[in-house]
């Protein structure tokens, strides 16, 4: 809904470039110093979070090394 305040959803880390991690937040927001998911090369790695959304519904991330990410969101609330 436009009103959401946070979002549930699955992060998908695939074909890492090397040890890393992703951490969602909202786009309007610093980025947070815990992550989201972690990974390895080799292996896909998933995660279920709940993250907050910026004023436009959106959410940005940042990851530590090049990764291919699939985002699923399963919900979303005020």
């Amino acid at each position: 809904p436009g009103d959401a305040e946070t979002a549930a959803m699955t992060i998908t880390a695939v074909q890492g470039a090397g040890i890393g991690w992703a951490t969602v937040f909202a786009c309007n927001g610093d980025v947070p110093n815990a992550s989201s998911v972690n990974f390895v090369p080799g292996v896909n790695g998933g995660n279920e979070i709940i993250a907050g959304l910026d004023d436009a519904g959106r959410i940005c991330v940042f990851t530590s090394v090049g990764t291919h990410l699939t985002v699923d969101v399963t919900a979303a609330t005020s």
